[in-house]
C-alpha cells in the first residue's frame, strides 16, 4: 500500500488493492483444514449459544445501568427559588441560631479583614450574625482589635484544642508522615503539608464539637481573601430552615483521581454495613460499570470503585463556601463514618478533604441540598457563577435556588435590579432636578436631621452597619 501511495495512485486504487489482498488472505485461511473443522464446529455447536450469551450480557448491562439512572426532577419535585425579585432585608424578623465561621491565622489578618468587610457590606450589615474565628495558636492583639472594629454582630476568638489539631490516637505517625511525603513527591496538591491534613481532619469531624460552636444550629463557612459580589438581602438560614434543607453549596468539582483512591470504597462498604438505602443523590455520584456480570466485580480492584465494580464520578462539594445545619454533622451516622475513617488513618494516608467525606453521603435527599447559585464569590483561583455585573444586578439571582442535583446546571431567571447602575446614579446626582429635589428633601426633614437612607433595592445604602 505504501508503494502504491508513493507513486501517487488515487485513493480508490489503493482501496481496490487492499480488498484484493484481504480476499487472498481469507481464501488461504479457508483452505486450511484446521480452519474448516473449526468453522464447521462453530456453526454447528457454538454460534447460537454465543449469540444468546451476548444478548443476555447486553440486557444485563442495560438493566444494571438503568437501575443506577438518576430520576430527573420535574414539576413540583423541583424546589422553587426563594425569591424571584430583589427583597428588602427583613431586619425585624427573628434570627436563626447561627454563626459565620472562619479558620484563619494571625498573619492572615489583612485577608480576613477583606472577607469580613465584603460580607458585612453585602449581607451582615442587615442581619448582624456573630463571627467565630478559629486558630490553632493564640490570637494576636492586632487581629482581635481589627475584627472587633469590623464585625457588626460580635466576634469570638477560639483556639482549637491540641487533640483536634494533631494525629489521632492509635495511628502509625511515622507511616503517616512517610505517606504524606510520598503524596507530596507525586504532585498531590497540599498533600505534603502536615497542617493541611490536620485541617482536613478538623473540618471533617471535629469543628462542630468546639465549645464555641455547640450552642449554634447553623453555620456559614467563610474563608480569608474572598470577595462577595452580590448583595444577599434575605436570611439564608431562615429560608433553609423553612424548607428543611440541610446543606447548601455553590460549586461542585471533580476531584483529582490520585488524592484519595480508597475513600469511596470505604464509604460504600460502610453504607452496606449500615444497611442504608440507595438514594437519588447516591446514584448521582456514580458511574455504573458497563462490564457484564460476573466480570464486573473484577473492576473493584481499581481505585474509586465499590465492591461491585461501579465507580465514583469524583464529584464533590467545594466547601470553601457552605451553609449547613450542625445536626447533619452531629448525627450518629456521620459520627460513625468519621470514626471508621479515622481509625483507618484515611485523613493522613490519603488526602481526604473535608467535604469529599460528605459528598458521597448515601442517606440524604436531593431536596435537602440546595445550590446557592446566586452567590457570586471569588476565592483564588475559582469564582462561582453567575457574575452579578454580567447579569446587571448586584443580587443577580436567588441565593439558594433549592434546585435538586449536584451542579449549577439549571439557570434561573435574573432578579430585578437591586441597585441603581453607577452611571444612572452619577447622572441623577449631577442633574439640576436631582439637586433641587435633594434641597427640598433636606428642608423637609429640617436642620440637623438626615434624609431617609436608600434601601437595599433602590440604592447602595450605608456600608458601615450600626452595631
Amino acid at each position: 500500500m505504501l508503494v502504491v501511495c508513493a507513486r501517487g495512485a488515487p485513493l480508490n486504487a489503493v482501496m481496490i488493492r487492499l480488498k484484493f489482498v484481504a480476499r487472498n488472505q481469507l481464501q488461504r485461511v479457508r483452505r486450511n483444514p484446521r480452519y474448516s473443522a473449526f468453522a464447521r464446529f462453530f456453526v454447528r455447536y457454538l454460534r447460537i449459544p454465543l449469540l444468546v450469551l451476548s444478548l443476555a450480557a447486553f440486557l444485563e448491562v442495560y438493566h444494571h445501568n438503568s437501575h443506577w439512572a438518576v430520576r430527573q426532577p420535574k414539576g413540583a419535585d423541583i424546589d422553587a427559588p426563594y425569591y424571584r425579585s430583589c427583597q428588602e432585608p427583613a431586619v425585624d424578623q427573628p434570627r436563626a441560631n447561627a454563626a459565620l465561621v472562619m479558620l484563619v491565622r494571625n498573619r492572615e489578618v489583612h485577608d480576613a479583614l477583606k472577607t469580613i468587610q465584603s460580607i458585612e457590606k453585602h449581607f451582615n450589615r442587615w442581619f448582624h450574625y456573630p463571627v467565630v474565628f478559629l486558630n490553632d495558636e493564640e490570637w494576636s492583639q492586632e487581629f482581635i482589635e481589627t475584627m472587633n472594629r469590623t464585625v457588626s454582630g460580635g466576634a469570638r476568638f477560639e483556639v482549637i484544642p491540641k487533640d483536634m489539631w494533631t494525629f489521632p490516637e492509635g495511628i502509625d505517625v511515622k507511616g503517616a508522615k512517610e505517606s504524606m511525603a510520598s503524596q507530596g513527591r507525586h504532585g498531590v496538591q497540599y498533600a505534603g503539608l502536615e497542617t493541611y491534613h490536620h485541617m482536613c481532619r478538623f473540618y471533617s469531624g471535629k469543628f462542630y464539637k468546639l465549645e464555641a460552636l455547640k450552642q449554634y444550629k447553623w453555620y456559614w463557612r467563610i474563608e480569608p481573601d474572598v470577595d462577595f459580589s452580590c448583595s444577599i438581602t434575605y436570611d439564608p438560614f431562615i429560608e433553609m430552615e423553612k424548607r428543611g434543607q440541610l446543606y447548601g453549596y455553590t460549586i461542585a468539582l471533580a476531584e483529582a483521581p490520585n488524592t484519595c483512591p480508597g475513600l469511596f470504597r470505604e464509604i460504600a462498604d460502610w453504607k452496606e454495613a449500615q444497611g442504608l438505602a440507595t438514594t437519588e443523590l447516591w446514584k448521582a455520584m456514580l458511574h455504573p460499570s458497563w462490564v457484564p456480570w460476573p466480570f464486573r466485580s473484577w473492576m473493584s480492584w481499581f481505585g474509586h470503585r465499590d465492591r461491585n465494580g461501579d465507580a465514583w464520578n469524583l464529584c464533590h462539594y467545594w466547601s470553601n463556601f457552605e451553609i449547613a445545619s450542625m445536626e447533619l454533622f452531629r448525627s450518629k451516622e456521620y459520627e460513625a463514618l468519621v470514626d471508621r475513617l479515622e481509625k483507618k488513618g484515611g485523613f493522613y494516608f490519603e488526602r481526604v478533604r473535608w467535604r469529599l467525606l460528605f459528598s458521597p453521603r448515601p442517606s440524604d435527599r436531593t431536596d435537602m441540598i440546595p445550590t446557592h447559585s446566586g452567590v457570586t464569590r471569588r476565592s483564588t483561583p475559582w469564582q462561582s457563577p453567575p457574575s452579578c455585573r454580567r447579569a446587571r444586578c448586584t443580587t443577580s439571582r436567588t441565593l439558594a435556588t433549592g434546585m435538586t442535583g449536584t451542579t449549577n446546571a439549571l439557570p434561573m431567571p435574573p432578579m430585578a435590579r437591586c441597585r441603581v447602575p453607577r452611571r444612572s446614579r452619577a447622572a441623577t446626582r449631577g442633574s439640576p432636578r436631582s439637586r433641587a429635589a435633594s434641597a427640598a428633601g433636606a428642608s423637609a426633614t429640617g436642620p440637623g436631621r438626615a434624609t431617609t437612607p436608600p434601601t437595599a433595592c433602590t440604592g447602595s445604602g450605608s456600608q458601615t452597619p450600626p452595631r
